[in-house]
């Protein structure tokens, strides 16, 4: 693989939990048959580009329900993938620099120079694309998060904080990463 050493033989095999937001008439077959609802929304670019979008616990997803219109449904479902060759974890930093690096080599080449001014969500998709990565994990800024006392503090000492949310990005074309029941929250 062009940015990692696949390790053949080894289990890396994760399961994580995840949440997903949405009207469950939108999501159906992903219930019903763990097909991928695949987001078309205009700022996927500049986010974890072109797939279905998770969240790491319930609580964000209730967040992201009472941002929406606090109508859709949360659902619980489960990934299971290898942490080794499956995911791009853009929360690791060393994984960050692999792929800033990976862009700018591609980027060099006279039918991918385009790639230099593209959004993050289409570097994303490229390089998900080439390198056969089924889901995305990333850090989203959420500053209109409300904190509790405990954590909206006038410490400046203080770097805890809930204004930063995990998701997860499942790629198009990866619904068999899913395991296990899809349960509405």
């Amino acid at each position: 693989m062009l940015w990692k050493k696949k390790q053949e033989g080894k289990n890396h095999d994760c399961i994580v939990e995840l949440y997903h937001c949405n009207y469950e008439s939108r999501v159906e077959s992903f219930f019903k048959h763990k097909e991928l609802r695949i987001s078309h929304h205009k700022d996927d670019s500049e986010w974890g580009g072109t797939g279905m979008y998770f969240w790491d616990n319930e609580g964000n997803a209730e967040y992201w329900k009472k941002q929406k219109d606090g109508k859709a449904d949360i659902f619980r479902c489960y990934v299971k993938f290898d942490a080794r060759n499956d995911l791009l974890d853009l929360t690791d930093l060393n994984v960050e620099k692999r792929l800033d690096q990976f862009i700018r080599l591609a980027s060099k080449e006279p039918k991918l120079q385009y790639l230099k001014k593209a959004s993050i969500g289409d570097k994303i998709d490229f390089f998900c694309e080439k390198c056969n990565v089924k889901l995305v994990k990333f850090f989203g800024k959420y500053p209109k998060t409300s904190q509790t006392e405990l954590l909206d503090s006038e410490n400046r000492v203080q770097k805890l904080t809930n204004q930063v949310k995990v998701i997860y990005c499942v790629k198009e074309g990866n619904g068999g990463i899913f395991t296990g029941n899809i349960e509405k929250s």
